[in-house]
């Protein structure tokens, strides 16, 4: 991942910073509110201590110059006798840029349309490029959304490197990744949402306390071990979880949370159909239908009854007939369908596939309650692992 420092003024630009990062799949080793109050070295100190390799300046028409140019001086003093400057790439305003392009004296910099221009196209585009070969795992995600040549589709997975997500719509696809996963990005993922985020979706008897669990799974970091399986769903499930909250928040994605097909690649093609299809529900909470495919097959057909939609009737249609869908409020179930099937709802939505599990009907309602208590939780969760083949 590309550390990136971020550095704004004001809360809009704090916004495009948080949306540009997500988007180019950079990781924000350290963001700057230059109205903090910070000295100069104070600021100096931060970044030191974080390291980044770019730093990116958005700027607002109208807003403090001076400011901005205040906290790029203290990514210079920083970098006094480093070996290795960070490059400052700035948006804004020209006064804006006067004043960063001064502060610079001899760091590596450049600047680049503002992202208000251009919905932060531009800036995403180099932010990637200074990536480099890294971010060809989420543009090939990309193109994967966009292939499936129908609208809404949401393509999602996981590996040893992070979690990306893409979603394409009407011809367009937008995308975003974190350095949280399986594997060697554990650690990362225990630092961002923390180890019982993770320890919430473990299933048995002997779940391992939260300080054994953080030991755990920094040494999937630390050596090359595998994780037991409950762990490595475990983390696939927050990693994406805490991806897709993350698009909700930062991008706005339109649609997101109605996909109508979900393709799961990476870690998730690595696990049966019916875990990698309850791994998605718990992490995603999607609304609607979809039909959702593992790998190069397709697993289910989801519908997630609208909160007041649950009980209401739903009809399937397959090589055995037409047949109506029973499910219980607050329940998952899984309804085994044969051949090709068609589900229908009252309100004349219909999903279509072939599905290797059958239908899933996910009526428990959003968002997902999960009790902290372990008994309760544990009580919870196996009920959901019950339902499915």
């Amino acid at each position: 991942m590309l550390p990136l420092a971020t550095v704004a003024g004001d809360e809009e630009s704090l916004r495009w910073c948080r949306s540009l990062a997500l988007r180019a799949g950079a990781s924000v080793v350290l963001a700057v509110d230059a109205r903090d109050g910070a000295g100069l070295a104070e600021r100096a100190a931060a970044f030191r201590s974080s390291d980044p390799r770019v730093v990116l300046v958005v700027g607002r028409e109208g807003h403090d110059a001076g400011a901005l140019a205040g906290v790029v001086e203290a990514a210079r003093v920083a970098s006094l006798g480093a070996d290795d400057a960070p490059r400052v790439v700035a948006a804004g305003s020209r006064e804006m840029l006067a004043a960063v392009h001064e502060a610079l004296a001899g760091l590596p910099w450049e600047r680049t349309a503002s992202p208000r221009e251009d919905d932060g196209v531009g800036l995403v585009r180099r932010l990637r490029a200074l990536r480099g070969q890294e971010a060809e795992a989420l543009e090939r995600l990309e193109r994967v959304a966009l292939d499936a040549d129908t609208d809404d589709v949401l393509a999602c997975e996981v590996d040893d490197d992070g979690v990306r997500a893409a979603f394409a719509s009407r011809g367009g696809v937008i995308s975003a990744e974190l350095g949280v996963g399986v594997g060697r990005s554990a650690d990362a993922l225990v630092r961002r949402a923390g180890p019982r985020a993770v320890r919430r979706w473990l299933v048995g008897d002997a779940v391992p306390e939260v300080t054994l669990l953080r030991d755990r799974i920094a040494n999937l970091s630390r050596f090359v071990v595998s994780a037991p399986r409950g762990l490595e769903l475990a983390l696939a499930r927050e990693a994406l979880r805490e991806l897709i909250a993350a698009m909700r928040r930062d991008l706005g994605t339109p649609g997101i949370e109605r996909p109508r097909v979900v393709l799961l690649r990476g870690a998730f093609a690595q696990f049966t159909p019916a875990e990698a299809v309850a791994a998605f529900l718990d992490a995603a909470e999607p609304h609607g239908l979809a039909r959702v495919q593992v790998g190069d097959f397709d697993a289910a057909l989801v519908i997630v009854p609208a909160n007041q939609d649950r009980g209401r009737p739903l009809r399937v249609v397959d090589e055995r007939g037409e047949r109506a869908l029973q499910h219980t409020v607050g329940a998952l179930g899984v309804i085994p369908t044969a051949g090709r099937a068609v589900v229908h709802t009252e309100r004349d939505d219909v999903v279509a596939g072939s599905p290797a599990i059958g239908v899933v009907v996910d009526a428990r309602g959003r968002p997902l309650a999960i009790p902290d208590r372990d008994g309760e939780r544990q009580t919870l969760l196996r009920r959901w692992a019950a339902a499915w083949p």
